[in-house]
């Protein structure tokens, strides 16, 4: 019969948790093994993600003993452990060769000298947290007192046990707590940093950027100031943004824009903005609404002066529209189409050699109009091939066929030109049918003239021999009327 002492149960007790868990249990099942004077023993907790027993705690037992207990295949929870488990009250075994739940490990029992054992239940609450199993060396009655003790040791060590998952769970939060609050602080320095920063970048930005709360101005960076040319910020902070535009009706037709796009983040545009001393300047504007609840509420304005954009617009459309004065009224024709042939522009001169109107032509394949006569087809799709191919001059002579079926002479050039990061064709037509034809006249004349001056040639050559016989006539002549004379006389 074994004495059972308190002073065991104060070891338990006493016991630092501020440990591993597993060191822990080894030191109870020790203490626990000592006072009941067995010859070894065990403590299985559940797996509070898997539900399964694990064997975390062993006294007296060799290093391989959880190892032998699986290899024999069979469930512990078949065995005496799995009724505690289940039922949640003690067995004991006073005898395990007469015990049929642990005929599976008799064999192992022999080797390692055990012959009686009681598993007790370790409860939080109603729950079985674990299991604490001591085994004798001879077959034992387990007495009322010893299992009193058991049941006690058990309870306090499934409370050591909590304790120190729960004093495990304190340290790990503590250190969670630790690393987010110098995390926190982290953040919140580089925080501090950014905004400082922030602070500095829009304060020294070339751009003017402006703070907007209840449509009136709150705050201004330098370069705002000085694009308005104001040099003191407190004639502007504070007054309605409408300062900042050229005119009533621009603020409205800026209010109406924001309006329109209220649920966007941010919205730009352009606007005609007024200095302080009256003058006008455009401004390519971004807002950005803190709140878009309440987007008026406030809002951050970015402001870039794009007066000289604004001027090389118009300098640019006025351009373009010289280009097209010129270009439709040139007295060369010009057709614009693209590598497969589809008209894209002509010009009035283009219209008349053609008798096409712009609107008949446009849209239209130049190879499908009938304006090249077929025999001509095969050079005209050479000299598109040309183009494609990346030789971007051509010039030559071709026949076209107006609207009304009349023939033409044209001398063509073309060129390929990029426009929009698209290469096409500019082809400049001249109608030589006039020249063609005088050169023909010239040519026919010519001709003409080359006949009369043979025929004239001919007659010269004949007046020679002519002269030529007279001349032989009168110098024969006299001698013979001399002749006459004398024999007369």
């Amino acid at each position: 019969m074994t004495t059972i002492t308190p002073k065991s149960l104060l070891n338990i007790v006493k016991i630092d948790l501020k440990r591993d868990l597993n060191p822990l249990l080894n030191e109870i099942l020790t203490i626990v093994g000592r006072e009941m004077r067995a010859r070894s023993g065990t403590i299985m907790l559940v797996n509070e993600e898997t539900g399964e027993l694990e064997m975390v705690a062993t006294f007296g037992l060799p290093d391989d003993y959880i190892e032998k207990v699986y290899s024999e295949g069979v469930p512990i929870t078949t065995s005496p452990s799995g009724v505690v488990l289940k039922a949640g009250r003690y067995y004991q075994v006073p005898n395990i060769f007469e015990e049929p739940r642990d005929k599976p490990w008799l064999d192992l029992g022999r080797e390692l000298g055990i012959s009686a054992q009681i598993v007790m239940p370790m409860k939080r609450k109603d729950e079985v947290i674990g299991l604490l199993n001591v085994y004798m060396a001879n077959p034992h009655e387990f007495t009322e007192s010893e299992i009193a003790f058991l049941t006690i040791a058990a309870s306090q060590a499934a409370a050591v046990i909590e304790n120190a998952r729960l004093y495990t769970r304190i340290e790990n939060k503590n250190v969670e707590l630790e690393y987010e609050i110098n995390e926190r602080k982290r953040v919140e320095a580089a925080l501090r940093e950014k905004k400082e920063l922030l602070s500095n970048i829009l304060a020294g930005s070339a751009v003017g950027i402006g703070v907007v709360e209840d449509r009136k101005l709150s705050w201004t960076n330098e370069s705002m100031m000085k694009m308005f040319g104001v040099e003191n910020e407190e004639d502007y902070i504070g007054q309605s943004a409408k300062i900042l535009y050229a005119s009533e009706e621009e603020y409205e037709r800026v209010g109406q824009i924001l309006h329109k796009n209220r649920t966007d983040k941010v919205v730009q545009f352009d606007a005609q903005l007024k200095r302080k001393d009256g003058s006008i300047f455009y401004g390519c504007i971004l807002i950005s609404f803190l709140d878009l609840s309440n987007p008026m509420k406030k809002a951050i304005a970015t402001i870039l002066d794009i007066s000289w954009r604004k001027h090389a617009e118009v300098a640019l459309k006025r351009s373009e529209e010289r280009l097209r004065v010129l270009f439709e009224y040139a007295p060369n024709a010009y057709f614009l189409y693209d590598l497969e042939g589809n008209i894209l522009d002509v010009n009035k001169a283009a219209e008349s050699i053609s008798g096409y109107k712009k609107e008949e032509v446009i849209g239209k394949n130049l190879f499908n109009l009938k304006i090249l006569p077929p025999e001509q087809k095969p050079k005209a799709d050479a000299f598109l091939a040309k183009h494609v191919q990346g030789q971007p001059r051509d010039s030559g002579e071709r026949i076209l066929t107006r609207k009304e079926g009349n023939k033409v002479i044209v001398e063509l050039r073309a060129f390929s030109v990029k426009i929009e990061d698209r290469t096409l064709v500019l082809c400049s037509t001249l109608d030589i049918t006039a020249r063609k034809r005088a050169e023909e006249a010239l040519v026919t004349k010519n001709r003409e003239l080359v006949r009369e001056i043979n025929n004239r040639r001919r007659v010269e050559n004949a007046l020679k021999r002519s002269e030529q016989k007279y001349k032989e006539i009168t110098d024969f002549l006299p001698d013979q009327i001399y002749e006459y004379i004398r024999i007369l006389n």
